[in-house]
């Protein structure tokens, strides 16, 4: 399928279902969901909005896990042209309160599920109510026992299963493709909470690098599984929209449990998986992520966070054992990109490295005065082209700089480019810990303890001017005095004597955030104890 760079995405995905009416791209719970049908679904949704008055450049907010009702909720709004607010699924009440305000909301989608929650938000706002059951066969959906929601008295609540349906085709809105459509939350560069503002020109335009990631026999016609949930710049374009476009079926998860995904990919349901580290870890731990069915894999890509080499190594010995031709490739990218900006594939791969830049992408580093630095010195990434967010909402600072003439943004992080093009990560600026004067770079220090094959994760940090390790452990008979010794040994070996750490700390597993990332903050604040 051709992206049409000129058109809007849902112009685009209109297209696709003109074009292949029957074809199922989603996979939801045993039900397979035709174009027709996700259309059908669409319209009568986009005309509900409408009903209520909700037009071009007004927000809509969903907070929902993977579910196809989610995923119909957001083309309606694409639509009509309609701005999407994406917020994780667990949000507290009184985030999504303030995010609704914020955004001056007039719709919230969420789960019924939640109503009990979000009691006295759905008092203020008008609230659609979806259900993980609603696309469920008639059998599964009487067996699947609904929440007990009360909905007397609540004029603002609607439910899902109360739309009716409308056939008559409602007018597609033509709008800026170059203007923003897709409001996702993130850290931003400082680490303060921002609202990224995303065009379809953006999202489309790495949606139309699928085969400078995948190979044809890859994805067409196979089953791309994504247990990130939509609010997930990774998980709502990779996972969710680029099946969408390329003859390929999403295999919609609302949450990840390994063993259920380990069947889907026997059952040959699962051919290109996308996660954080965690995942893949959690996969390798259990003993029926083994044999004739992990030839079913086609590609796994992870990225997100910090990734031991030794996940990397592992896995891909693991899938060699048992004759699969798929390998788990590493990369990097930002919300403020639409998402991945760098990856390793079949096609270009190098060892330790998070990849060449797509070719809509262009790589920079440079130095604390925005000098652009040669290649192999480290300096702070900066990433620019088509996939660039249009800015943060509401903020009237620009947040971007420009570097032969091109609009780039400042990651936050540090690298540097190798002669063949290369990305290397060597850390977040925020987390480079100044001790005695001298730069430690925590992220190498913890790559290479994560090469002692006993150790599953591993945290290198400052606190009070000491250097704590924290390490949980695979094999937890290892002694301590042991687990002391190979971790300076190698510290010894390979960096400074200062950057032995002063602490080294076992812990039976770690806190992780909503996305799966190392918990840093949750670790210093088990210090505090």
């Amino acid at each position: 399928m051709n992206i049409d760079l000129s058109l809007t995405l849902f112009e685009n995905f209109y297209n696709i279902n003109k074009l292949h009416p029957s074809f199922k791209p989603i996979f939801y719970q045993g039900e397979s969901i035709s174009y027709y049908t996700v259309f059908q679904k669409v319209n009568s949704l986009a005309h509900f909005y409408q009903s209520l008055g909700i037009k071009e450049g007004d927000f809509i907010t969903i907070v929902s896990p993977n579910i196809p009702e989610a995923l119909y909720c957001f083309l309606a709004g694409e639509m009509l042209g309609i701005k999407i607010h994406l917020l994780h699924p667990l949000s507290g009440k009184n985030n999504v309160l303030e995010e609704l305000k914020d955004k001056n909301s007039k719709l919230l989608i969420t789960l019924d599920i939640f109503s009990k929650k979000y009691d006295e938000i759905i008092k203020q706002f008008d609230t659609l109510l979806i259900s993980p059951a609603d696309s469920f066969n008639f059998f599964v959906k009487k067996a699947f026992k609904l929440a007990n929601i009360k909905l007397m008295g609540k004029e603002k609540a609607y439910l899902y299963s109360k739309i009716p349906t409308f056939p008559k085709l409602i007018n597609i809105n033509r709008y800026d493709n170059k203007k923003g459509s897709v409001y996702l939350s993130s850290g931003g560069t400082t680490g303060k909470s921002k609202t990224i503002e995303l065009s379809d020109y953006a999202i489309l335009s790495l949606i139309n690098q699928t085969y400078n990631i995948m190979s044809k026999d890859q994805i067409d016609g196979n089953y791309m599984l994504s247990p990130l949930p939509m609010f997930h710049g990774f998980g709502l374009v990779m996972g969710t929209l680029t099946p969408l476009f390329f003859n390929a079926r999403i295999n919609m998860i609302p949450q990840f449990h390994t063993i259920p995904v380990i069947k889907e990919i026997k059952k040959n349901r699962a051919h290109v998986l996308i996660g954080v580290p965690l995942i893949y870890e959690a996969l390798l731990s259990k003993k029926e992520f083994s044999g004739d069915l992990l030839k079913n894999l086609k590609a796994c890509f992870v990225g997100g966070d910090f990734i031991s080499p030794s996940l990397l190594e592992r896995f891909n010995d693991h899938l060699k054992k048992y004759g699969s031709s798929c390998s788990l490739f590493e990369g990097y990218g930002l919300t403020e990109t639409v998402t991945v900006s760098n990856v390793n594939t079949i096609f270009n791969h190098k060892d330790h490295s998070i990849g060449k830049p797509l070719p809509v992408v262009k790589n920079y580093i440079i130095d604390e005065n925005d000098n652009i630095l040669s290649e192999g010195q480290i300096g702070e990434i900066c990433l620019g082209g088509h996939t660039l967010m249009n800015g943060y909402y509401k903020e009237t600072q620009s947040p971007f700089i420009y570097l032969n003439n091109e609009k780039c943004v400042k990651t936050g992080d540090l690298g540097y480019i190798d002669s063949e093009g290369y990305l290397y990560f060597v850390s977040r600026i925020k987390n480079v810990i100044i001790y005695k004067g001298y730069n430690i770079y925590p992220l190498g220090i913890e790559k290479m303890i994560s090469t002692i094959k006993y150790i599953n994760e591993v945290s290198y940090l400052e606190y009070q001017e000491k250097l704590i390790t924290f390490v949980s452990l695979r094999d937890k008979t290892v002694p301590f005095n042991k687990i002391k010794e190979d971790i300076e040994s190698l510290i010894s070996l390979n960096f400074a004597e200062y950057m032995i750490p002063h602490k080294i700390i076992v812990i039976d597993s770690f806190p992780h955030t909503n996305v799966g990332k190392i918990d840093v903050k949750a670790l210093k604040a088990s210090l505090e104890k």
